[in-house]
């Protein structure tokens, strides 16, 4: 079926699906996100409990504040990724890996040699998945999804500016 003149052809919306990998990071980094902005109102409650007790709080209203730097930096992130404004999944999907091995290696090191509590392998690997399991499945995934990503974002692009050429020929 040919457009008429009356109806302009419209490019086609649905010919690149968005990658099933990268919507599935972008959904972890949320996740992600939600954790560490309940961890900094738990370091609030924290700091304010021990600013009470006559301790130094400062420690905990710093980890509160890089709580809510890494929560908000999370939900741009994985917004901007999820809306394909965001030229290659490389430089997030890397960052995600590097945090993730930051988050969970520290705390495998520390346990191993008990400071400041001793565990051994099978109570550290709960831990493990929770800290730093998912920013690490987010950032492979990520990095796997990385091709399809791009296409996809270019056909979103094509697209946009097939609408706007259309939209400025009808002015």
């Amino acid at each position: 079926m040919q457009a008429s003149e009356h109806e302009p052809e419209r490019p086609l919306q649905n010919e690149c699906a968005r990658p099933k990998l990268v919507t599935a990071a972008c959904i972890i980094w949320i996740f992600e996100a939600q954790i560490a902005l309940f961890f900094s109102a738990l370091f609030v409650a924290l700091g304010a409990f021990a600013a009470l007790n006559k301790d130094s709080a400062g420690i905990w209203l710093l980890m509160a504040a890089v709580s809510v730097l890494f929560g908000c930096a999370f939900i741009y992130a994985s917004i901007q990724t999820y809306r394909g404004k965001v030229r290659d999944t490389l430089g997030i999907g890397s960052g995600s890996i590097v945090l993730g091995l930051l988050e969970s290696l520290p705390m495998s090191w520390f346990s191993m040699r008990g400071v400041p509590f001793k565990m051994d392998v099978v109570q550290e690997l709960p831990l493990f998945l929770l800290i730093g399991g998912p920013l690490l499945a987010a950032g492979i995934l990520a990095l796997m999804g990385r091709t399809r990503y791009k296409a996809w974002r270019e056909m979103q692009n094509a697209n946009r500016a097939a609408e706007k050429t259309t939209q400025a020929g009808q002015s």
